[in-house]
């Protein structure tokens, strides 16, 4: 018994799905292309030529194309730089549009807010005040013992179970899931926090 052809198409990627572009299927009534082609890539060639006969006129390049035969020189290089400017993306984009952004980018000005007004010069600099940051214990070893003595403020973003002895506050933490909101603790001079993982002692 001769096995069944499997008629089912493997779809590796739904990316073309979602690329909107015009496409053309046929020049004229009569010629159907074998493959749809983008139209964008008839622009391209419309502005490869312009182009490459500004570049033909440069003293280094006309001297180097000077014994270029003409179909080298005005329709193989032409089809190549159309074919390369067509499958060519720069970072997912069509290389128009990276063109656009690259030009917008050169073009903008660096102290310009909203494309019009001037920034005003900063007079100094501004630095922060020191800040402690520590980990909930998920990228390394658990903030086990932690002290941190006032004065000063604590931003506590997971839940914690406090339990407190004369001057000492001891922390630990019950959930890694995140408060909402965190909760900002303030220290006053002489106060101390500790920070515990384990169970209570």
């Amino acid at each position: 018994m001769g096995s069944q052809r499997d008629e089912r198409l493997m779809v590796r990627s739904y990316q073309p799905a979602f690329r909107f572009e015009t496409m053309i299927y046929k020049l004229g009534s009569d010629l159907t292309l074998p493959r749809p082609v983008p139209a964008r890539v008839f622009l391209y060639g419309l502005a490869v030529w312009p182009v490459l006969f500004i570049l033909y006129q440069l003293p280094v390049l006309s001297t180097l194309t000077a014994n270029v035969t003409f179909l080298v020189k005005w329709i193989g290089i032409p089809a190549a730089l159309t074919w390369l400017l067509s499958t060519a993306e720069v970072q997912g984009r069509r290389f128009h549009v990276a063109l656009q952004a690259w030009m917008r980018h050169w073009t903008s000005a660096k102290t310009l807010a909203g494309g019009y007004r001037p920034v005003k010069d900063t007079d100094g600099h501004w630095r922060p005040h020191d800040i402690v940051f520590i980990s909930d214990g998920r990228c390394g070893t658990p903030p086990d013992g932690v002290r941190l003595e006032g004065p000063g403020r604590v931003a506590l973003c997971y839940p914690c179970e406090a339990h407190q002895k004369k001057s000492v506050l001891t922390l630990r933490q019950v959930s890694l899931s995140p408060l909402v909101e965190p909760k900002l603790l303030s220290l006053a001079d002489g106060a101390t926090v500790r920070l515990r993982t384990g169970p209570r002692r």
